[in-house]
Parts: C-alpha cells; structure tokens; sequence
C-alpha cells in the first residue's frame, strides 16, 4: 500500500490519498473449507479542514474499490462485486451548522458466475447544529462505557440516571440541536437486475418541542414535524432474482423457470394490492407515505397517526406465524 498524508502544523487542514494494488487473505481451518478475501485496485483520498467547533470537519473523504472477491464453501463458490465507490462530505452551512451527504455505488455483484445485478444509496443530513452537536457528543462518549456493558451483555439501550443539572443541560443542548430544523434522508436507495429496479427514499424534518415534559405522543408529534416516503418494487426485478435463486437450486427446467419467476413479481403485487399496503403502478408495485400535522397519508388513504399504527399493527400481525 503507498500512503500519503499532508497538512498543516496546527493541525487545522489535511490532505491524503493513497491506493494499493492487491490484498489478498486466505483462511484454512481443519474443521472448515477454505476461504479466500481478494481485494483488487483500492484507491482513496480525502481533504478536512477543521471548524471552530472542537472535533467537527468540513471536507471530503473518496473510497474506490475496483473488485472484491470471496471464495467461499464446500464448492469454493465465489461472491463478486466489482466497482464499488463512497463519496463522503461534509460542509459548514453558515456559522453554526453542519451538514453532510455520503453516496454508496457497488456497480455490479455476481454469484456463483451469475449476475445478480448493482446497487447504490445516498443518505444526508443538514441543518445541525454544530455547538449542540458537539456537547451531546462529549455526553455520549461519556456514557460510552454503560451501553457498550448493555450491548455486550444483549440487553437494550440503558435509561442514563442524570441528577437535575445533567438533564437541563442535556434537555438544552437537544433543543438547541432540533431548533436549527435538521433534516435526515435517504435520499435513493435502488438495486437494479437486467430487467427492473426498485427504489426506496425517506425523509424526516425534525424540530425542537415546546417542552419534553410532554406526554410521548405529544412530544413525538412536535419533534417530528413531516415524514416522507416512497417504495417502489419491480416485479421484474422480483422475478429476476426468483430466476437466480431457481438456477443456484440446480433447477434446470427454462419454461418451469420463467413461469416461476414471472409468477413470484405478479404474486407480491397481488398481495400488496389486497392487503392495502401499496398500489401496483404498472410493472412496479407502490407504496408511498406522508406524515404532516399529525395526519398520515398513506397511499392516497388518510389518517390519524392512532389510526395509522393501528393499520400496520392489524397488517404486521397478519404477516407474523401466528397470523
């Protein structure tokens, strides 16, 4: 690997770039077949400038990998991916408030000599407040060692007992942090066969309560203000990868094949137009949602956020073993 790292003597600006060729790790076990990780044609780089917020860069950080390969299994089956990309950066909006996007492209995967197809996904955030942002940090990594003891021992998050001056400051920095009206999307995420492909975006804009002693409904309907999102399913691309998973099964039938998988995209359309959960939009089965004043649109039918999770409680339900 070549490794090249400048910047400044404060330590307030860097740059780096680097690349290596080949890696390649092979794993032998007794009990186990063998395995083989080879990565081909890594190049990165990256340029940070640091804010007058301790800790908070402004810049970006570039990852390219031209071609990753995993042989793996009593057969010594091998999981290609070629062309993956991460783009990364962050940006000072103004004074006090940050943003940052990062977009993932992986531009072909195979398996077992078979194309399975390509996939990408960006998600962002703007409007953060910098300061607020900071102090929460400084609050987490504090309490760092409690949640990490809760995640090693498979237990939930734990409930932080804080005396009366760590809750107002705490309480103080969040609400400066939602007061700037931060945003979180993701913005697309597609994966793509030979013959469709289906898309997934969701959006969120927050904003400060006028208290957090409210009741959880009511605190949660000021902090969230507007949700919205969209999902889109190609029932060729279903049928795309019911052809894959035939083929990797070792059926050899073609016609049997094709029906199989032109009746796996038809059957989820019809499952999700019965069941209310999405609308079928020629070769794409649909489902799209808005939340705004409390009131949630889902596929063209309005209701109350009670109602909502009611409807989704009753569908979940149904789709569950026991239903």
């Amino acid at each position: 690997m070549q490794f090249e790292v400048s910047g400044d003597k404060e330590g307030k600006a860097s740059k780096f770039r680097g690349q290596a060729d080949r890696l390649v790790m092979k794993r032998v076990h007794d009990d186990q077949p063998p395995a083989t990780f080879e990565l081909n044609g890594l190049t990165f780089g990256g340029n940070l400038a640091a804010t007058a917020h301790d800790a908070i860069y402004v810049g970006n950080v570039d990852l390219a990998l031209a071609e990753a390969k995993v042989t793996l299994g009593p057969k010594q089956q091998v999981l290609l991916i070629k062309g993956l990309e991460q783009n990364a950066l962050q940006t000072l909006d103004g004074t006090d408030t940050v943003g940052g996007r990062a977009a993932y492209k992986v531009g072909d995967i195979s398996w077992d000599g078979r194309a399975v197809g390509k996939a990408q996904m960006a998600v962002s955030v703007t409007s953060v407040n910098a300061p607020a942002l900071q102090a929460l940090s400084k609050w987490y990594q504090s309490h760092l060692p409690e949640f990490e003891a809760a995640s090693a021992a498979g237990q939930p998050v734990p409930q932080i007992q804080m005396d009366d001056a760590e809750k107002a400051r705490f309480q103080g920095d969040l609400q400066k942090l939602l007061a700037a009206k931060p945003k979180l999307a993701v913005e697309n995420l597609s994966f793509k066969t030979a013959n469709g492909e289906s898309r997934f975006n969701l959006s969120m804009d927050l904003a400060a309560p006028a208290s957090f002693d409210l009741p959880p409904d009511q605190l949660s309907k000021q902090i969230i203000t507007e949700v919205k999102g969209k999902l889109s399913l190609s029932k060729p691309m279903i049928g795309d990868l019911a052809t894959l998973q035939a083929l990797l099964d070792g059926q050899t039938d073609a016609q049997a094949i094709a029906m199989q998988s032109s009746q796996a995209g038809e059957m989820v359309g019809m499952m999700a137009l019965q069941s209310g959960m999405a609308t079928v939009q020629g070769d794409d089965v649909v489902s799209s949602l808005h939340y705004a004043d409390g009131m949630v649109d889902f596929n063209g039918r309005k209701m109350t956020v009670e109602e909502f999770a009611m409807f989704m409680a009753a569908h979940l339900a149904a789709l569950s073993p026991q239903g």
